[in-house]
């Protein structure tokens, strides 16, 4: 009985002393996965313009436009310091 006794009273010591540690948030290119209301509401993107409609494997593309930084910045997204353009087309994938 007494081993069971310790057994439970250093488990819950020992979730007491986890749950005291900070968390981080994880940081992964998980940007598809997330909610659109989250996705939405933290860069928008207007006015966008290709430099070319048709192009072949290994062409560069221009792409210019517009974007606007939402007011109401999701808590749960931590705001970029550094950003890397990723374009999010229906076809062919863009690297």
């Amino acid at each position: 009985m007494k081993t069971h006794f310790k057994t439970w009273l250093l488990a819950l010591i020992g979730l007491t002393v986890l749950s005291g540690l900070p968390m981080s948030s994880a940081q992964a290119h998980g940007e598809k996965a997330l909610e659109p209301f989250i996705r939405m509401r933290t860069i928008q993107w207007y006015d966008v313009q290709w430099s070319t409609q048709k192009f072949n494997v290994d062409d560069e593309v221009s792409v210019s436009g517009k974007f606007h930084v939402a007011e109401d910045w999701p808590i749960s997204v931590p705001k970029p310091e550094a950003s890397f353009l990723n374009i999010s087309t229906p076809g062919p994938v863009l690297i």
